[in-house]
């Protein structure tokens, strides 16, 4: 059962997650996130937690097949652009993460 409370609190923080997120601690952490999705390889599984607005993505490597969740459908209809864009496989859902067993 999806944690209510929990999914209304990103739901209203998606419009401006971008602007919070997007410029100081996104900018300083990309080098290191994209060295750490660099181990990432095509025959991999990825299961990627709490997708937000896909700001992550950018820093995947191509090609990759991506099964993604997050809490929120409007963190996930802001992110729809990026899921695009992405050169490989992804498919996102709105789950709960304490639903995966």
């Amino acid at each position: 059962m999806v944690d209510l409370a929990t999914q209304k609190k990103w739901d209203r923080a998606a419009p401006n997650f971008d602007f919070m997120a997007g410029n100081g601690a996104e900018k300083r952490w990309a080098p290191f996130k994209k060295e750490f999705f660099s181990q990432m390889k095509p025959d991999n599984k990825i299961l990627f937690l709490a997708l937000g607005t896909g700001l992550d993505l950018e820093h995947f490597p191509a090609n990759l097949t991506i099964e993604t969740i997050d809490i929120s459908p409007v963190m996930l209809a802001q992110a729809q652009s990026r899921l695009e864009a992405y050169c490989g496989s992804i498919n996102a859902q709105v789950m709960d993460v304490h639903e995966l067993q």
